[in-house]
């Protein structure tokens, strides 16, 4: 008989851990789920905020201009502009940048003298950008020639300039039609085609201010003629107080 009672106990006991092991378990797993579904849901919060913000951000268009602009993605934000640039002022950037090589399988750049007609470009885009004019940096023209492709560039991944501040966007304008040459931002599977005159704008910080590492692109091979592109960085510039 008191083999038999010891016996009993010892499995009433292991009944017991088993029980206590699944209520853990269980636990764990309610806990877990909890804290995800908080976590999504700060992530719908934080995202709905963006919009909220976003929308209640006018952007002034000039009148008559018949620009088209819409957002590619929120994380990051980048927006796309149609019809940035008249033809003319595409093949004036272009003889601007006639000294750069065509050699193949190559990219040129040049910074931009200062102009009346570059400025003239450039507060242009400090309007639809948002930003004080005086806060950009020199502009730079591109040429990607056949065979070329862009390496992955984060272009807020630089010093912070005593005057102007942090680099905060990046605003691209395709001077040229090529096949080939797609800007994409690889974390987004977003691939944008060279089409002259439009534009492209990549904010490098979350509406909060905070900078966004998720932030990079680069460009496809260019396949067939030659992509030329208008860069110019924008920056947060620096609080006096």
């Amino acid at each position: 008989m008191s083999k038999l009672k010891l016996s009993t106990d010892e499995d009433f006991d292991t009944a017991k851990k088993n029980v206590i092991s699944t209520k853990l378990i269980f636990l764990l797993i309610l806990v877990v789920s909890i804290l995800f579904g908080f976590y999504k849901l700060g992530q719908r919060n934080q995202l709905n905020i963006e919009k909220s913000i976003a929308n209640s951000i006018q952007i002034v268009e000039p009148s008559g201009t018949g620009l088209d602009i819409f957002v590619y993605s929120w994380k990051p934000r980048i927006i796309y502009v149609r019809q940035f640039l008249s033809k003319s002022q595409i093949q004036k950037l272009i003889s601007l940048g006639s000294s750069l090589s065509s050699k193949e399988g190559k990219e040129f750049s040049k910074v931009l003298e200062r102009t009346k007609f570059i400025e003239e470009i450039d507060e242009k885009i400090a309007l639809y950008a948002r930003i004080d004019p005086n806060l950009g940096e020199d502009p730079i023209i591109l040429r990607s020639n056949k065979g070329s492709s862009t390496d992955e560039t984060r272009d807020w991944f630089v010093e912070d300039d005593p005057v102007l501040g942090k680099r905060i966007l990046t605003f691209v304008i395709f001077l040229s039609n090529v096949e080939g040459g797609e800007i994409t931002i690889p974390k987004k599977f977003i691939n944008i085609s060279p089409v002259a005159g439009n534009a492209v704008i990549f904010h490098h910080t979350y509406l909060t201010g905070e900078i966004d590492d998720n932030m990079i692109w680069s460009g496809k091979p260019v396949l067939s003629g030659t992509r030329w592109l208008y860069i110019k960085h924008m920056r947060s510039g620096v609080d006096s107080a």
